[in-house]
């Protein structure tokens, strides 16, 4: 309430109680008169009358000062008070100490406002329940209007029934189970509704590329239909998935149509084969009997070459056209190796399996994610029973018009006999395929073993399988927009290239078995100095030469000031994206645990870390560990080239890029670039880490004395 409003009815009050007092006052004077009148002239004293006149004069300022004491300013601050809380809303008592004439007004006053308060709380939380509740009502019928043309089912994350459409009745409903409430299990073969499932719930948030929805082909328990179909999570408004919607749509005809193919094909296969073992057989036989004609002889050896060879061209065409009909018929889809290959990871641990770790730059490829990933995890529980080895490396690789996805151990390669007839192994949980080598005709794929290549360490005792698939559908590495986007400015710091006392003993031990922490920062602008902040830190673990996708740290960070413009469109990170992260106080000491013992390395390392250590002086962890500069490193290697960013070097060294400008992005590109600039060294004699800091201090001095002149 303004002070004005209370003055003006304070004084108001303070009126009506002066006109009280002056008309007791008035009364008081006229009882007086009336007694005097009364009493005889010659008994009336003056002085009496005076003292009379006057004590009433003061018992009525004393009246008018007591009401107004004790009265009229404790109650008009009382208002105020009662009034500041109604306005403000604020949950707070009145010290009822301050107006003890007035209990127990205060203390109900201040039961009200409590009262009040928690009225209000608790219509906060309902309205922000109902909002959460309509919401996910949305999100259910959005879904639902997208896919009205497919069988819509909602279910819960036991999988049981909340919804469902017409057409969905008329695909499941066959055996009388569909209802709500009642398990979707009833309806649909359960493994690949359990593997759709945790790839969603499991998918890696680095992978900015990601669909919210994920492929999946199951069946009727009934085994009568084949149903292809999208899972889609439904979350709650702190992003916990609560549910899930499936569309389904049934792929029996396809699938039954590309079987009858497969026959048609297959007989005409074998129909071929049998005319060209007898025309072999005729050449043989001609070579048993020397005494025909020398020309009719060469007449007959022509036809039937010839023709042996017509045949064997015909059979070789109608095998490359079944194979690419059985891959073009079976529903693929798009999938990231990091969630395909967690996903065979989880699955061993979980069973006791082998220990698989998963290496490399993440990759997109094209396939059957649920058949991929039984086919996968036998193959990897065939090489430890074969080879008996207990650790792995999985990796997917880049090839020329395919994407392939390769094991690796310390040992020998596997024969062809023994892949063959893993080939023949059955895999029941394979849907539609009761073989290995089914799934990789719906692949258009086949596995083959070799040793592994590399120079030095990397390949010496050491094999891989190797298994080609179809590239995806999508662009695998996207460009800017607006064309290549400027190079950081270069930094050089020789404090760098000093090993800490506690990391002397790295300095004699190979290239590739010192354990390197890869990482990039994206930041507000080029001067931390001048008050830019670090806004993400990406990280990326390098152990015996291999870049272990598994083991990342990836952090969005709040400034605390806004993102420039001109920083956004190099990184893409907006103040939204940052608001509610925590701040570099908190995420620097996660990352500092997370590096641990090892080498840091970075491109333009000293660029990333003056961010950091300016922290240090106001309480941050300390980053004194050694750090290596891939700019450096390239420097020393080509230092007739004008260009050392990291496209530049990537581009030479055939490096894919994929996910530029992102700090984990970025980190995954500069550890497959330091990999490759290590292959170099190595073949240069630069096989020490003590070697690669003398080479990195002579270059950082070189260019120094350069830049001086």
């Amino acid at each position: 309430m303004p002070r004005s409003d209370i003055e003006r009815q304070r004084a108001a009050l303070r009126r009506r109680l002066a006109v009280s007092i002056a008309a007791i006052g008035v009364a008081a004077l006229v009882t007086l008169g009336a007694v005097v009148a009364a009493v005889p002239e010659e008994a009336r004293n003056g002085g009496i009358i005076s003292a009379a006149v006057f004590a009433i004069a003061v018992g009525l300022g004393a009246a008018w000062l007591a009401v107004d004491v004790l009265f009229v300013r404790p109650l008009s601050a009382l208002t105020a008070e009662i009034r500041f809380l109604s306005e403000a809303a604020r949950d707070a008592d009145i010290e009822p100490g301050r107006y003890p004439g007035f209990a127990p007004l205060p203390q109900l006053v201040n039961a009200l406002t409590r009262r009040v308060a928690t009225a209000r709380t608790d219509t906060e939380r309902s309205v922000a329940a109902a909002t959460r509740r309509v919401d996910e009502q949305k999100g259910l019928l959005e879904g639902i209007l997208r896919d009205l043309s497919e069988g819509v089912v909602v279910c819960s994350l036991d999988h049981r029934i909340l919804l469902y459409n017409q057409v969905a009745l008329s695909l499941l409903a066959v055996s009388g189970e569909l209802g709500l409430g009642r398990s979707l299990f009833n309806l649909v073969t359960r493994e690949p509704v359990l593997h759709t499932l945790d790839r969603l719930i499991h998918r890696e948030p680095a992978d900015s590329n990601g669909e919210p929805t994920a492929p999946l082909v199951c069946a009727t328990v009934d085994a009568r239909a084949l149903l292809r179909g999208r899972m889609m999570l439904i979350a709650d408004g702190g992003g916990e998935p609560t549910g899930y919607i499936l569309t389904l749509a049934d792929v029996t005809r396809d699938i039954a149509q590309r079987n009858r193919r497969d026959r048609l094909l297959r007989a005409a296969t074998d129909g071929l084969r049998s005319p060209l073992a007898n025309l072999r057989a005729a050449a043989e036989t001609l070579g048993e009997f020397p005494d025909i004609d020398a020309a009719k002889r060469r007449e007959f050896e022509q036809i039937i070459v010839r023709e042996s060879e017509a045949l064997g061209l015909k059979l070789e065409a109608i095998e490359r056209d079944n194979r690419e009909l059985s891959t073009g018929l079976w529903p693929l889809a798009d999938i990231h190796s990091v969630d395909l290959l967690n996903c065979v990871i989880r699955r061993l641990a979980d069973s006791g399996g082998p220990v698989v770790t998963m290496v490399g730059v993440p990759l997109w490829l094209h396939g059957d994610s649920h058949s991929l990933v039984i086919a996968l995890d036998q193959l990897l529980r065939n090489l430890a029973a074969h080879t008996g080895e207990t650790s792995f490396d999985i990796e997917a690789l880049l090839g020329d018009r395919r994407v392939y996805v390769e094991i690796a151990w310390a040992g020998e390669p596997i024969a062809e006999a023994t892949l063959n007839a893993w080939l023949g192994e059955p895999l029941p949980e394979a849907l539609g395929a009761p073989g290995l080598a089914e799934v990789l005709a719906r692949h258009g794929s086949e596995i083959w073993s070799r040793q592994a290549s590399g120079p030095g360490a990397a390949g010496a005792g050491r094999a891989v399988l190797r298994l080609p698939l179809p590239a995806p559908t999508r662009i695998q590495f996207r460009l800017p927009e607006n064309g290549p986007l400027p190079a950081r400015p270069q930094f050089y710091d020789f404090d760098l290239m000093h090993l800490a006392p506690t990391d002397r003993g790295l300095e004699g031990r190979g290239l590739r078995s010192v354990p390197y922490v890869v990482f990039d920062t994206e930041t507000t602008g080029l001067n931390p100095s001048q008050g830019d902040e670090i806004i993400a830190i990406g990280a990326v673990r390098v152990v015996n030469g291999r870049i272990l996708t598994g083991e990342t740290f990836s952090r969005l960070i709040d400034p605390g000031r806004t993102i420039p413009p001109d920083s956004i469109r190099f990184h893409n990170i907006t103040d939204a994206m940052v608001a509610g992260a925590p701040p570099l106080s908190v995420a620097l000491p996660q990352f500092r645990a997370f590096v641990g013992d090892a080498v840091l390395v970075a491109h333009n390392t000293a660029f990333d870390l003056k961010f950091i250590r300016l922290k240090e002086a106001d309480g941050g962890p300390r980053f004194a560990m050694l750090a290596l500069d891939t700019m450096l490193i390239s420097m020393f290697l080509y230092p007739d080239f004008g260009e050392h960013d990291l496209d530049s070097i990537a581009r030479r060294l055939g490096v894919e890029v994929s996910g530029r400008h992102s700090a984990l992005g970025d980190a995954l590109v500069t550890a497959a670039v330091f990999l490759r600039l290590v292959d170099l060294l190595e073949a240069r004699g630069i096989t020490t880490l003590g070697d690669l800091i003398r080479a990195s201090n002579m270059t950082l001095d070189i260019r120094l004395r350069q830049e001086q002149f």
